[in-house]
């Protein structure tokens, strides 16, 4: 299942962040109709600027991904993307590289260097960004399985990722937050979890992303559906590692 967003429909969390470490933002994407004006990810901070956003490109119709660090926003634009069908979008903010990746369904783009160090954010928009006071929210689009860590995960994680792999496994201990957004909009765990607030009506849909299935919290404990973790590309079972 997927959250269903269309226009002046999204999420946000006014207070969230502060100082923010390198991170690395994976997400699944089905576009519907969609205007590079929103974002389907922002975080911002009180001036405004994406402090780093994940949003749509044009000539092509592309995924886009724009840093600010204290000035004009810089970005790189993956390969040209369609309409309904089912992406795999990941991108990393490498700060002692000033570097910007994006990954669709595993593959990288070139990277681009971003001038600055580091930014700082305190807003956090899903299907949303603000500028100039005016909220701009993405047209129609569908999306779910959305994870951040404050690490850089490995290109063999990504692939994993892309490959269908749950994000509950990969780096457990780095996750910011994890929102599936299958039965809502809830927050399933993370070290630094957002209080999300649902602006519009969005709606949950049976369309879902090819991932491999695993037991909603609600009706199996944490401990009981996670044994594992993946790390570099390694699946560790406590007693052992299984390479995958």
């Amino acid at each position: 299942m997927g959250m269903h967003l269309q226009a002046d429909e999204y999420l946000h969390d006014l207070g969230y962040g502060d100082s923010t470490p390198p991170m690395t933002i994976s997400m699944w994407v089905r576009r519907i109709s969609t205007d590079s004006a929103g974002r389907y990810i922002a975080f911002q901070d009180e001036n405004d600027d994406d402090a780093i956003g994940l949003g749509e490109g044009t000539s092509p119709s592309s995924f886009r991904s724009e840093l600010a660090v204290g000035g004009t926003p810089e970005g790189i634009s993956t390969a040209e993307v369609f309409n309904n069908i089912w992406y795999h979008v990941v991108t990393q903010w490498v700060p002692a590289s000033t570097d910007l990746h994006v990954f669709v369904d595993g593959t990288k783009s070139s990277n681009t260097s971003v001038s600055g160090s580091d930014f700082t954010s305190d807003r956090l928009y899903i299907g949303a960004r603000r500028s100039s006071s005016t909220i701009f929210t993405i047209d129609e689009c569908i999306i779910a399985e959305i994870a951040v860590w404050s690490t850089i995960l490995s290109d063999a994680n990504v692939v994993l990722l892309s490959n269908g792999l749950t994000s509950l496994l990969i780096e457990p201990l780095n996750t910011l937050m994890y929102l599936p957004l299958r039965f809502g909009p809830e927050v399933l765990m993370g070290t630094a979890p957002p209080s999300l607030t649902v602006v519009g009506n969005p709606s949950f849909t049976e369309e879902h992303p090819p991932i491999y299935p695993i037991p909603h919290p609600r009706v199996m404990p944490y401990s009981e559906f996670m044994p594992a973790a993946v790390v570099d590309g390694n699946l560790s079972f406590g007693g052992g590692v299984m390479t995958i």
